[in-house]
């Protein structure tokens, strides 16, 4: 989960209104709450949900609005992870990971401005 503060900014508008770059710019931090349901050695570990540790991620955002409701957009994403305490079998875990996004979207929207 991630508590975000976005910035949107609008290239450049036709006077028809039909073609429309725009930036979107992501950034936030947040708890980690993995679901730690698994079995170590034939036994189960049950404690499910955890609150595990924190994570802070960044996106930036191309898309171009075709024809006031079609869009194009191409993101990345980057986020860091970092788990500690989980509780698993009869101990602890930790683990820190970085995951990297590449996203391409084609979509619709039904409004005047998409919400994303």
């Amino acid at each position: 989960m991630l508590f975000n503060i976005v910035k949107r900014w609008t290239w450049h508008k036709s006077k028809s209104k039909n073609f429309k770059p725009d930036f979107l710019g992501k950034a936030g931090i947040g708890p980690v709450i993995p679901h730690v349901e698994n079995t170590f050695f034939g036994k189960a570990n049950q404690d499910g949900l955890q609150l595990g540790g924190w994570n802070v991620g960044t996106e930036g955002a191309l898309k171009a609005t075709f024809c006031k409701h079609v869009f194009l957009e191409f993101s990345n994403k980057l986020d860091y992870a970092r788990y500690s305490g989980l509780k698993v079998y009869e101990g602890t875990a930790k683990e820190a990971f970085l995951s990297y996004q590449l996203i391409l979207s084609l979509g619709y929207s039904f409004g005047e401005e998409t919400i994303i």
